[in-house]
């Protein structure tokens, strides 16, 4: 699903790492672990797409979505817990139109036989794919369920995000990362601001996600419930471990 090859990332005159590569398949359950300052957090953010590698590549298998929760936040204070979370299905409702003008395109289609045809029944059959991947229905459902099994009660749905900390926050940040079911997770500390339950639910949800998981985490007892396989960074190199 995601090939990594010839990795190499310089900070100023220090290399943090040199030509690395792994495969990251499509159920895989990676931790990445390392000491403090080894670049993991640089390798789960080269990965999202925000750092740019001095050398190499990271080639994703065609329609591959990527998820990545960062330690810094991006909502709106006005809105309520449960609008923020509701941001997460942009994406559906955006499929959910382009699907609308894709079949009005095919129907009203003179010439099967042409490329513009057949890209749009591509098209098609990609964005029907993804919206059952994304699970279009029972939306304000999943939403809850979600934002319950990190902690929030039904009475704070309808409170404003800026009625709370920090902590909080975060944990309303991980939810739209769930919500939004990406075929590739990048979870950076997700248990840093969740309380036991918490994790407890959030370790259940992640055994049983459809896609793949990259995570970094200080939480050994959640890295191994979660985690099959462990990428360890050591002086700009990656040493591959899975487990059975």
């Amino acid at each position: 699903m995601v090939t990594v090859g010839n990795l190499t990332i310089h900070f100023g005159s220090r290399e943090l790492f040199s030509r690395i590569g792994f495969f990251i398949g499509p159920r895989d359950r990676i931790g990445l672990v390392g000491k403090n300052g080894a670049g993991k957090s640089t390798l789960l953010k080269t990965l999202a797409g925000i750092q740019v590698p001095n050398e190499g590549s990271i080639a994703f298998a065609r329609g591959t979505t990527v998820g990545y929760l960062a330690q810094e936040m991006k909502h709106s204070e006005n809105a309520t817990v449960y609008e923020e979370a509701g941001t997460a299905f942009r994406e559906v409702q955006q499929m959910k139109d382009r699907l609308e003008e894709l079949t009005v395109a095919i129907t009203d289609h003179h010439d099967y036989t042409s490329d513009d045809y057949s890209r749009k029944l591509e098209e098609l059959e990609e964005v029907s794919h993804r919206l059952e991947v994304l699970g279009s229905a029972n939306l304000e459902e999943k939403i809850e369920k979600v934002l319950k099994g990190l902690g929030f009660r039904s009475e704070d749905m309808n409170r404003k995000m800026a009625e709370f900390s920090g902590g909080w926050k975060m944990r309303v940040e991980l939810g739209k990362i769930l919500l939004q079911n990406p075929d590739l997770l990048l979870l950076d500390e997700p248990t840093n601001h969740l309380d036991i339950e918490s994790i407890e639910w959030l370790e259940e949800f992640l055994k049983d996600y459809a896609g793949a998981i990259v995570l970094i985490s200080h939480d050994r007892t959640f890295l191994d419930n979660v985690t099959i396989r462990t990428i360890e960074i050591t002086k700009g190199k990656v040493y591959d471990y899975k487990f059975s």
